[in-house]
């Protein structure tokens, strides 16, 4: 804005008159003066809201929580009370008194009991009561379901006492959470809004228990008619949450606008309401607005009449000064007309003129007041210096007029405001004032209504400032650090009360004692910083050490003040606080010396260390990084990575380092840098502020590696037994790795030394390749050149100008080859072997690096082929050697060494499958008379044929020895019983007996055999051999021709199964296999759903006989198919007949062998089946093994999704006892798993068995796959599966395997098992303790409480109860007989592992303590005798913690 703009306003300012002057300075305060006013009045309006609300707030916290808390204390008793009256109902009238006595005066409740059939059966208010219908009753209606919850009825009238009162129900359970009816406890309303007469809320103020349904339970002052009980508008709980719900609002029963505060009570449908009178609330508001307003217009009427006054006086005056001109006198008794005093000195006399006016104002007369002195010392000693101050400055002439305020003192020893003006009229030679005219208007009554007014304020602003100071001292005192005030002067005046605490100062702090508390050597330097804070006004901040009370200790602490100003910003008060900082300052101090050591350490390592930031700038690097880069670090820093090295950009350093910062992870490479030429090591660690990098320089250190690596590499196949191209090949490959444009070739000489019998040149062009295969090696290592090559290495660098290399010329100038060294391959007694060439095309000879890699490559394949000759030979010798140790020279069969060799090795196969493993011994009949009538050689050729026979015999596993003689020892290793060594013994006997032709002649001989059995007939090769040997002679004995087992019980078995395998080939045809079926039962219905067909063989003679007896017989002999066909058709048949008979949907499982599966017509035969008997696909379920589906993966998919086309179900039984194939599980096309009777025999005492059944189910619902638990036989078993949720069980505790007959009987009694009512989960605990004393004081104690609790006195009963019950917590001694505490709370944490444990014993041994923490066996520990207070919260928190998990799988489910 220009000053022209400005200017022009304050000209038409200025012309303006003066009343028009005054009329518009009085337009713009008065505007500005209510603005204020208004503004102040609407923060004090929405102060008093804020401050009710808050008061209101706390009043509802208070409110709830003790409405709360007496609720659950009636909750409690009813709890109590219903288990006594379930417990003793004779003397429950007793236990009522007790209750009664128990709970506080106040709450004088009656206790009714309802039966189950809505009568009452107990009155506390009247014991002879008549059994009244209750029926109608709304909290009956409400536990008719069952549901174990407090009720909370509205306000209703009592039919026997026929007083008002609330209802707290809950319904009474019998046996299997059956309903049996319903306690009451009745209690009045005043009883919830006793106390709100303490809560100051005034005339209109009100408190209310609300239901969610907008009924008031109660309610001060209370509301009498039912209409006006229910409101209409409500807050919705649920979203209110814990917090308080704040509205003001018209109440819906009497009008009165209050300001409420909801809050809900705690898992309960009820909220607390409290109404302060809006009216009340601002009442002092409006008290304090009305004095305000009135002071307003006071002071806005003052104002007025002011600017009147002046505008009057300002009138008067200028006549006055008109009349002045005309005449002094006229003057002077004009301004006493004004009304104003005035005053005329002469300053050469010091005398003073009063006009009369004046003289009334003070009181004096005319001659009391003559001089100037007596004016003066009527002035008020505190006015007097100012005044004195502006009179001489008037008087001196540096100022023209003068006006002020002061006080004079009136003749009746008032004092009286006095507002003076004064103006120059007249000075001296000098320049002095030589008469000063002027006038005095009395203030006095406008300063005492300005004192009145600012009074006013100051208690308005001391009252506010109390209520702040007491706030600020609350919030200070809760602050865990001293908070101190001190005055302007520095004097300390107030403290919290963590100064006593900490310190354990006993009086208040002051000024003088603050220091105390400071250690001895703070107290100057903190004093000195303090001072300086004073005098500059400067914040005030230092640390110094403060007495602990608690160690008697002195520990650092951060203090820091800052000063407040008022208006004028004079500082009028010091806020402080001290804070302890002793380990925060140690911690820095100690990170300081580390950063220290850190800085000297990175610039001393070898090492090359930088840092760069997010933006890839460097921020550190040190002397070992400027030595390797050849860079300054000035250069560097804050210099971006990528554009000082753009080399680095795409390369591996960009993607580690990136990978580094977005994975945060720590990353290690190595990289050539071809700037430098050089290779290095490079670790970088990424961190919130960019990444730190490690450098090292390896690239000596590299390319000793590598050739160490290649080298290694040579020796490992060297060692391994490689070949001798492959070893001079990966030499040429070192040496040429050492150097640049290298070609290498290995040429070795012959075993004579006149030919090269290796030539090894891979890198070589194939002609130059060519060349030297075809080198005359007379030509190439002519004697002299020989002798070279012994005495050292030739090297030649340009064959161009070499005589001796004439020849290679032509080659070595056409591939561009200039340079050749050659080193001789010399042996061990320094025999040439041959030569080591390089050729290259650079044109010198080798470094010294260079030859030391050709001297050890030669070296190393001077080793390689003096190995190769020594391994020759050597390899030639051992063959020989160990053949004759091992074999028969003149069969070739084993000889009795490697006899029990082989033996011992198929036993311990055997021990490892167990299986058996067998031997025999044969003997060749009438072998002597070939010998004796045709000679030797004919007896050599009749021995060497029957080995050839019995190697084509034997299987490929199987060792067939000549142990003398015509004695031979077989080794059967893959016979898995009798029945198949018989087989296989009298197929080799018959080979044998087959004609042997020698010469011109056919010779028949016969054979005798003898079999041992590991390992009932010995443990030893030689024990088997020995009584194979003496089966054998037994059976020559006996005339020869024949077999003999060693021991006659096996030969017995042999014979029956001989027996069995005959009769079983009949079986079918006469009829005696049938099937028997085992029920399958739906867990979630108990009815039958299926059933397993499971074959019986009814022998003639051995009676009724089990699968276990003839099916690996039937699957060994190949009659598994034919049967499995047949118990397929019968199941089928039976199935449908059953369908047709009403039971439609059952569903009839068969088993499959591995060879029924795998037979190329099942699909045909299922077909066929079905087709046959008419059962729909969809019924048949065919059982397969893990085993089974094992053995061909491919093939076994490829059928069972054949199977599952035709609509067959496919189970896998017996799941977890084989591969457990987990992997292939998710391909396999099946509907059901089945879990192995093993598993669910000890499934409630064996932790194992019991995870693996829970892991099977669960595996099982993840795929969607049905579970079947077989072998189920007690109801403890039913009840943990049921638990675990499977969804069907098969075993003896329903029903054994049984005709179909009497499987039909069965149906038609439709037995089921009993299926469990899905009722609310009640809170159940387990006690577990040998002691009846003190389960019977838990039970008492846990049953006050709520709880269902259960007892057993021992571990194996606690099991069992486990898994019948429902249980969520444990509580168990340690010392118990039979099984200790730590182990049955081990058990249940794998068995049951929901399961919360606790532990209670009194032997508080430490290391069963520890055993069971560190196990997890055990959620809390308490010692023996307990607290019940602090056992209840355990078991409190437990159930917390069991409900948390159970929440969390359902939600995660």
């Amino acid at each position: 804005m220009s000053s022209k703009s400005i200017g022009l306003p304050l000209q038409v300012f200025s012309r303006l008159p003066l009343p028009g002057q005054l009329a518009l300075i009085a337009a713009i305060i008065l505007p500005c003066l209510w603005a204020v006013v208004i503004a102040s009045l609407h923060g004090t309006y929405e102060k008093t809201l804020a401050e009710a609300a808050k008061d209101s707030n706390n009043i509802a916290r208070l409110f709830a929580e003790e409405v709360n808390s007496s609720i659950n204390m009636i909750d409690l008793a009813a709890i109590d009370l219903r288990e006594r009256w379930l417990d003793d109902p004779d003397r429950f009238d007793d236990h009522v008194r007790k209750r009664q006595a128990i709970l506080e005066s106040p709450v004088a409740f009656q206790v009714s009991i309802v039966d189950a059939t809505g009568h009452l059966a107990y009155s506390s208010v009247d014991r002879s009561a008549p059994r009244l219908d209750l029926s109608d009753r709304e909290h009956f209606r409400t536990h008719l379901g069952g549901i174990d919850k407090l009720f909370v009825s509205r306000p209703v009238k009592g039919r026997v006492s026929g007083r008002g009162s609330i209802q707290f129900t809950r319904p009474l359970l019998a046996r299997g959470n059956r309903f049996a009816g319903v306690i009451v406890l009745s209690v009045a309303p005043e009883y919830f809004t006793r106390f709100s007469g303490k809560l100051q809320l005034g005339e209109h103020g009100t408190v209310a228990l609300v239901r969610s349904d907008g009924t008031i339970v109660a309610r001060e002052p209370a509301v009498s008619s039912e209409p006006r009980n229910v409101l209409k508008t409500m807050p919705d709980f649920a979203s209110m949450g814990t917090e308080t719900l704040m509205y003001s609002r018209a109440s819906q029963i009497d009008g009165v606008v209050r300001l409420y505060a909801w809050r809900v009570l705690p898992k309960k449908a009820l909220a607390v309401a409290v109404g302060r009178s809006r009216d009340e609330i601002l009442e002092s508001y409006v008290r304090q607005r009305n004095l305000v307003l009135g002071g307003a217009c006071g002071l806005s009427i003052l104002i007025v009449l002011i600017g009147y006054s002046v505008l009057s006086g300002m009138r008067d005056r200028a006549r006055a000064r008109a009349a002045l001109e005309e005449s002094e006198f006229r003057w002077k008794y004009a301004l006493e007309g004004a009304g104003d005093g005035v005053w005329d000195w002469d300053g050469r006399a010091d005398t003073v003129y009063f006009s009369q006016r004046w003289r009334e104002m003070l009181g004096y007369g005319d001659a009391e007041i003559r001089t100037g002195k007596q004016w003066e010392n009527l002035i008020h000693p505190e006015d007097r210096g100012r005044v004195l101050d502006a009179t001489a400055r008037l008087v001196a002439g540096l100022v023209p007029t003068y006006a002020m305020e002061y006080r004079m003192r009136a003749k009746d020893g008032s004092w009286r405001w006095i507002f003076s003006r004064g103006m120059v009229v007249g000075t001296d030679a000098g320049g002095q004032a030589a008469r000063v005219i002027g006038t005095h208007t009395d203030l006095t009554d406008r300063k005492l209504r300005e004192e009145a007014l600012h009074q006013m304020e100051q208690m308005h602003a001391a009252h506010a400032l109390l209520q702040s100071e007491q706030r600020f001292h609350q919030l200070a005192d809760a602050m865990p650090q001293i908070v101190w005030t001190a005055d302007p002067d520095g004097a300390i005046d107030y403290a919290n009360s963590w100064v006593h605490t900490y310190t354990g100062l006993v009086e208040e702090i002051n000024a003088d004692n603050w220091v105390t508390i400071l250690h001895p050597d703070d107290v100057a330097p903190a004093l000195r910083i303090w001072e300086a804070s004073l005098v500059s006004g400067a914040i005030f901040e230092t640390e110094y050490r403060v007495f602990r009370s608690a160690d008697q200790s002195y520990r650092w602490h951060q203090a820091r003040a800052i000063p407040i100003r008022d208006e004028h910003g004079t500082i009028v008060k010091w806020y402080g606080t001290t804070t302890d900082n002793h380990d925060t300052r140690l911690a820095n101090d100690e990170i300081r010396r580390l950063a220290h050591r850190l800085g000297t350490t990175l610039e001393s390592i070898t090492e090359a260390f930088l840092t760069v930031d997010l933006d890839w700038r460097f921020t550190y690097v040190n002397k070992e990084t400027e030595r390797l880069l050849q860079r300054d670090r000035q250069q560097l820093l804050g210099r971006m990575l990528w554009q000082e090295y753009p080399a680095l950009v795409g390369g591996i350093a960009d993607t580690e380092f990136q990978r580094a910062m977005h994975e945060h992870c720590t990353v290690e490479f190595d990289i050539y840098f071809p700037p430098l030429n050089r290779w290095f090591k490079v670790r970088a660690y990424p961190s919130s502020e960019g990444l730190a990098v490690y450098c090292r320089d390896i690239s000596a250190s590299r390319r000793l590696q590598k050739f160490k690596n290649e080298q290694m590499k040579l020796l490992e196949r060297m060692a391994l037994g490689a070949s001798l191209p492959e070893l001079l090949e990966l030499a040429t490959h070192i040496v040429e790795s050492s150097g640049h444009a290298m070609h290498c070739a290995v040429m070795l000489l012959g075993a004579d030394g006149a030919a090269f019998e290796h030539v090894v040149a891979p890198s070589l062009p194939a002609s130059l390749r060519g060349i030297l295969n075809e080198f005359d090696v007379d030509e190439v290592l002519p004697p002299d050149r020989r002798a070279r090559l012994q005495a050292g290495p030739v090297f030649v660098a340009d064959v161009g100008d070499d005589p001796s290399w004439t020849g290679a010329h032509d080659a070595a100038a056409l591939h561009g080859d200039r340079a050749c060294w050659w080193y001789g391959i010399r042996s061990g007694q320094d025999r040439l072997l041959g030569t080591l060439a390089v050729f290259t095309e650079a044109g010198r000879v080798p470094d010294q690096g260079e030859m030391e890699i050709l001297g050890l490559c030669a070296h190393t394949v001077s080793i390689a082929v003096e190995r190769l000759h020594i391994e020759r030979k050597a390899r030639a010798s051992e063959d020989q050697l160990e053949y004759q140790s091992n074999y028969d020279t003149l069969t070739g069969l084993a000889n009795r060494n490697l006899l029990c060799d082989r033996a011992s090795q198929t036993m311990a196969r055997a021990v490892s499958r167990g299986e058996q493993a067998w031997l025999v011994c044969i003997d060749l009949d009438r072998f002597a008379l070939v010998n004796e009538t045709l000679g030797h050689e004919a007896g050599d050729l009749v021995l060497q044929e029957t080995a050839a026979r019995l190697r084509t015999a034997l299987g490929p596993n199987d060792t067939a020895a000549r142990t003398g003689g015509d004695e031979f020892v077989l080794v059967l290793a893959d016979t898995p019983d009798e029945h198949a060594a018989i087989n296989t013994v009298q197929r080799i006997m018959a080979a044998l007996g087959d004609p042997i032709k020698v010469g011109e002649h056919e010779h028949f001989l016969s054979c005798t055999s003898g079999l041992s059995v590991f390992p009932a007939d010995g443990d030893t090769a030689n024990a088997l051999i020995k009584n194979a040997h003496i089966a054998m002679q037994r059976a020559k004995e006996a005339g020869g021709g024949e077999l003999q087992f060693y021991t006659a019980s096996m030969k017995a078995r042999a014979m029956e199964r001989l027996r069995l395998e005959g009769d079983l080939r009949h079986a079918v045809q006469r009829g005696e296999l049938l099937l028997h079926y085992q029920p399958q039962v739906d867990v979630r219905t108990g009815r039958i759903v299926g059933v397993e067909a499971l074959l019986r063989w009814a022998h003639p003679e051995l009676g009724m006989m089990s699968p276990d007896r003839f099916i690996d017989l039937a699957e060994q002999t190949g009659l598994i198919v034919p049967i499995g066909t047949w118990v397929l058709r019968t199941a089928c048949a039976d199935a449908r007949r059953w369908h047709d008979a009403g039971w439609e949907g059952l569903r009839v499982g068969v088993n499959l062998s591995g060879k029924q599966f795998y037979q190329p017509d099942l699909i045909e035969v299922v077909t066929g089946v079905l087709a046959e008997s008419g059962l729909a696909a969809r019924y048949l379920d065919i059982e397969l093994t893990e085993g089974l589906v094992m053995t061909d993966i491919d093939h076994a998919l490829a059928i069972m999704n054949t199977l599952k086309g035709l609509g067959v179900q496919l189970s896998l039984d017996d799941f977890g006892t084989g591969y457990s194939s987990l992997s292939y599980l998710k391909r396999f096309p099946i509907d059901v798993l089945k879990i192995d009777k093993s598993f669910v025999r000890d499934i409630t005492t064996d932790p194992d068995a019991a995870a693996i059944a829970r892991s099977i189910i669960s595996l099982a619902q993840s795929l969607q796959l049905q579970v079947i638990a077989e072998g189920v036989e007690t109801q403890e078993q039913l009840s943990y599966l049921t638990t675990y949720r499977c969804d069907q069980i098969q075993g003896y505790y329903f029903s054994r395997a049984i005709p179909a007959a009497a499987f039909e009987q069965l149906l038609g009694e439709e037995r089921a098992l009993p299926v469990a009512c899905p009722d609310e989960q009640v809170r159940t605990v387990l006690v577990v303790d040998d002691d009846p004393g003190v389960s019977a004081a838990l039970r008492r104690l846990l049953r006050r409480q709520g709880y269902r609790v259960l007892y057993a006195a021992s571990g194996d009963e606690g099991l069992s109860l486990l898994a019948l019950n429902d249980v969520q917590v444990v509580v168990s001694d340690q010392r118990m007989p039979g099984m200790m505490g730590i182990e049955f709370l081990s058990r249940v944490k794998q068995i049951h592992p929901k399961i919360i444990r606790i532990m209670l014993s009194g032997y508080t041994a430490v290391d069963a303590i520890i055993e069971a923490t560190n196990s997890g066996a055990v959620f809390r520990f308490h010692a023996k005798p307990w607290d019940d207070d602090a056992l209840c919260a355990s078991i409190a928190d437990a159930f917390r913690y069991h409900w948390l998990m159970r929440n969390a799988e359902i939600a995660e489910a």
